[in-house]
């Protein structure tokens, strides 16, 4: 089948699986004739253009002026909640500390140790009240005391009575 293009006037040889799509003979054509078609009055491309130009300034965006910033404080994706604090030595790259560390080391006016494991009483990783934490001396003992509360369901129960 044999069209016209749109732009050129020239013949385009199409096959019959696209004959109602094609419309110009090449991608020039097709750029070309866009350029010339006014933009829709709703177009956000004529708000831009109407309005002044703005152009991305490095840092314009940075934590207190983003509309979603919220105050520094982030969720971790474990549970855990995140405050920004570049200061503490246990910050990670982008500066922020988990926010029982920064309750614990608050409560015992010292930083926490390399090896300690701070331990929600409730396992409720949100919830860092200073007496629903308890510190283990190393990751052995905080594993021992979750499989002996993992195989011994009385002790759980009477943790969560008792303690929680």
């Amino acid at each position: 089948m044999v069209k016209k293009c749109i732009y050129c006037n020239s013949e385009i040889k199409c096959r019959n699986y696209i004959k109602k799509k094609q419309k110009y003979c090449s991608h020039k054509c097709y750029s070309l004739d866009r350029k010339n078609k006014p933009v829709h009055p709703n177009s956000m491309k004529n708000i831009i253009v109407q309005g002044e130009k703005t152009r991305f300034k490095k840092g314009q965006n940075l934590r207190n002026n983003h509309p979603r910033w919220k105050g520094g404080k982030v969720n971790d994706g474990m549970g855990y909640i995140m405050i920004l604090n570049h200061q503490n030595p246990r910050a990670d790259k982008r500066g922020y500390v988990r926010r029982t560390k920064l309750v614990f080391e608050k409560q015992m006016n010292r930083l926490i140790g390399h090896d300690e494991i701070i331990h929600h009483i409730n396992f409720n990783k949100s919830d860092d009240r200073p007496e629903n934490l308890f510190v283990f001396e190393n990751t052995s003992e905080h594993t021992i005391f979750h499989l002996l509360i993992q195989n011994n369901p009385f002790l759980k129960t009477w943790l969560k009575s008792n303690i929680i």
